[in-house]
């Protein structure tokens, strides 16, 4: 849900011509980069997904660490450049009062998550899938 409202707000913004021109940049490098025909939907759900991703990304590399929205750059390994790219975005935050909160709340959910848990049901995959189970 948090991701359909982020989703919504840089839609609405985008298409009111509000939103920081960061973000503006960052919709004509997607297009310049990725697809030049993406669509103002496209670029809204992969751009939200790519955030609470990276945020996802950098507690999972936090070491127990607490993230937030000033330190979760430096979690996020630098192997993934594109995403460590787009977590720029981030610094910009003190002007984009409209999503600050949403992305807040995600990292309120993601320093909920369970790291430990997760990394154990993983290796107990990989297991499985090395005995061919």
């Amino acid at each position: 849900m948090l991701n359909e409202n982020l989703l919504a707000t840089l839609k609405l913004e985008l298409d009111s011509e509000i939103l920081d021109k960061n973000v503006a940049r960052v919709y004509a490098e997607f297009q310049k980069e990725l697809y030049k025909d993406l669509g103002l939907d496209d670029f809204c759900d992969s751009f939200a997904q790519t955030l609470t991703y990276s945020l996802f990304l950098a507690r999972l590399n936090s070491q127990g660490e607490k993230i937030d929205l000033y330190n979760a750059k430096k979690h996020i390994p630098k192997s993934f450049p594109l995403i460590r790219e787009l977590s720029n975005f981030l610094n910009t935050l003190d002007d984009l009062d409209s999503i600050k909160w949403l992305l807040g709340e995600i990292v309120t959910i993601v320093n909920h998550i369970d790291i430990a848990q997760i990394i154990t049901e993983l290796n107990k995959q990989s297991e499985k899938n090395l005995l061919g189970e």
